[in-house]
């Protein structure tokens, strides 16, 4: 594991024009987290408003901040 903990921008990084996130970046991802790396969805919305943007696996996988 060579990155324990990743830290992932929401907004005009992980989320597209459209406000959702690529089935390439989700298996990125979940590639990474199958490795032991931990992931941190930073934003500035409200936890409750990032369900609304990020699929279920990604939701289980991550803190919110």
């Amino acid at each position: 594991m060579k990155f324990p903990v990743i830290v992932v921008d929401l907004d005009g990084t992980l989320l597209k024009a459209d406000k959702e996130v690529s089935e390439r970046s989700i298996k990125a991802i979940l590639d990474c987290a199958s490795c032991g790396s931990r992931f941190i969805f930073a934003t500035a919305r409200p936890p409750r408003a990032v369900k609304a943007f990020l699929p279920e696996e990604l939701l289980r996988l991550g803190l919110t901040n």
